[in-house]
Parts: structure tokens; sequence; C-alpha cells
């Protein structure tokens, strides 16, 4: 098993073209999935494959240049290490150097036992990780199902949405911020959150709903009338 007082993976990728939207710029649910790939990379480097079962529960982005992301063919250089640990939680720290700035990324994941309830996080992570802080395990916030003024978009889960461990992807959450974005023309995040709090099935019927603000606009995903995800874009005025 790899150790180290300040371990860092790095990895390097390149923008593919279905990464990206129509103006070959890489889409955030692109991002999403870095994110995913990084962290496998690091635990598989480790020496321990998936590193248990864990389930995300808060995704913050920063993009410091909005003018600036990565493009179509273009290399990228990640970074990623734990920041913090909890008693079943800890955080990723992901880094992705584009040509000009640094996208910064802050994942909360909670480890899960087959029956995905939390459960003590594994020993390998704090030996892997040392110097990782100490940090409470974030509780799920409530957030309201309705909206003053709101958009609603169907937003029908598939099949190729699910992963190996039949769980709805990560990223789709990132797909449906994507679509809100769109749906108000909205102009690049200067940050955007994703806050998971209750699994997505494709045997309900699952409403994007939108509200736009002056800082940009807040999103839910809607299951059968629960928030199953809370969203936030922020752009600069």
């Amino acid at each position: 098993m790899a150790q180290s007082k300040d371990r860092k993976f790095t990895s390097s990728r390149r923008v593919r073209v279905s990464d990206c939207d129509t103006d070959g710029n890489v889409r955030i649910d692109a991002i999403a999935r870095y994110l995913q790939d990084i962290g496998f990379d690091d635990t598989n480097d480790i020496g321990v494959g998936d590193g248990g079962l864990w389930v995300a529960r808060k995704i913050e982005i920063e993009f410091p240049d909005i003018t600036s992301w990565p493009q179509r063919n273009e290399m990228i250089k990640l970074e990623t290490y734990c920041g913090g640990v909890g008693g079943v939680s800890a955080q990723r720290i992901v880094k992705i150097a584009c040509e000009k700035e640094e996208i910064i990324a802050s994942t909360i994941w909670v480890h899960v036992d087959q029956n995905g309830k939390p459960s003590k996080i594994p020993n390998w992570l704090t030996t892997a990780y040392p110097k990782a802080k100490k940090m409470k395990t974030p509780k799920v916030g409530k957030f309201n199902s309705k909206f003053d003024e709101v958009k609603s978009i169907a937003f029908p889960i598939r099949q190729s949405d699910f992963d190996v461990n039949g769980h709805v992807n990560n990223a789709v959450a990132f797909i449906a911020l994507n679509e809100a974005g769109s749906e108000l023309r909205a102009k690049r995040p200067t940050k955007v959150t994703v806050e998971y709090l209750a699994p997505l099935s494709d045997k309900e019927n699952i409403e994007l709903l939108i509200e736009q603000n002056d800082d940009g606009f807040e999103a839910r995903l809607i299951s059968d009338n629960n928030v199953a995800c809370s969203m936030k874009w922020i752009s600069n005025k």
C-alpha cells in the first residue's frame, strides 16, 4: 500500500469531443466524471481498488476564470488528495489545471455498508492520508420542493445513467444542472454546488425545478415530490 505524509495523486487526460458543448468547452457533467475517475485512480494506486462503497453527499466546483474553460483536445492535469476525514465521511479535493487557470473541486463522500447505511471509514484512508484534517460528517439538509417563480422540466432517468453499483451516477445531477443553465441561458458559473439527498430511480417521475435569482439560479431534482438533489449555479453579475 502506498503511504505518504503528504500524498497527492496526479494524472493527466485530454478533453474529448464527448466531454464538450457545442462551443467546444468542457461541460460541467464531464468535469464531475473526471472527479470520479481520478478518485478511483488514486485508491487503485494506493492498492485498495474502489476503496469500499462510498456515496457522494456534496460536490462544490469553483471556476476562477470563466473566460478560459478547458477546450476540446486540450490536455489537462489533475491532482487529488484527501482534505479531511470524519467518522463515516471524507473530503476529496481535486485540482484541474488547464491552460490559464485551475478549477478546484471539493467532494464530501460518506462510507456506507452493503445496506447503504453509513459505516466507519476504512483504515487504509487514514494510513494513506495521515495529515488529513479532522472533520464532521455533514448532515443532510432540508430543502423546499417549491419555488416562488419556477420552470419545470420532466427529467426521466435512463438505463445508461446507472453505474456498476446499480446507482444513478453522480454526474446525472450535473447533467440536470447543465440543462437548467441552458434553459435559462445562464452565464458560465463561477461556482456550482450539488447536494445529494436521496437516491433516484427510473421507476419514479423525476422533475427538474429551476428558479432564477440575482446570482444565477437554484434547481432541484424532485422524485415523487421529494427533493433528491439540490443544486446551485452562481455566475458573475
